[in-house]
């Protein structure tokens, strides 16, 4: 595993998990971030699609808040690897608990699933308090030959006080 993809490579924005139904609003509010940006900043910020995520690169630390999603992946980072297990120590390295989002490369998915430390999926009530100080971490795995889909996505959330 080489160094750049042990610890990965920082993106500069951030990634929001689309509502099933609702993406066309989702990416109406991230345009208008997108063009906030520009007015902020010297760099334009663009939004990029990877299936159900939508990538919002350059997002000003000012930039106005986004409803129209689930899930919002803070910190996102690009992991190459070259094997299963390469991807699950890589992640491993970061944080103890993750959650897949996969929408692509199943299988792939699943085997790096398997080899990393178990995290209980059952339904919990809600509102639910997770234990102890652990972070949750979310990544995807995407097409190996598609440069538009990153090798491995995963994002760390801010932990809690």
């Amino acid at each position: 595993m080489s160094d750049k993809s042990a610890n990965g490579l920082p993106l500069t924005g951030l990634v929001y998990q689309t509502i099933p139904g609702f993406e066309d609003h989702l990416q109406k509010e991230l345009r208008l971030c997108a063009r906030l940006s520009a007015r902020l900043s010297a760099h334009a910020a663009n939004i990029e699609s990877w299936g159900p995520l939508l990538y919002l690169n350059n997002t000003p630390a000012s930039a106005p808040p986004v409803f129209w999603h689930l899930n919002t992946w803070l910190n996102p980072i690009k992991i190459e690897f070259e094997s299963i297990n390469e991807a699950a120590t890589a992640l491993r390295a970061i944080q103890r608990n993750w959650a897949a989002h996969l929408f692509t490369q199943f299988r792939r998915g699943s085997l790096i699933t398997s080899r990393l430390p178990h995290v209980s999926q059952k339904r919990k009530p809600f509102p639910w308090q997770i234990p102890g100080t652990s972070a949750m971490g979310a990544w995807t795995a995407g097409c190996q030959h598609n440069d538009r889909l990153p090798p491995l996505f995963q994002s760390i959330p801010v932990r809690r006080h």
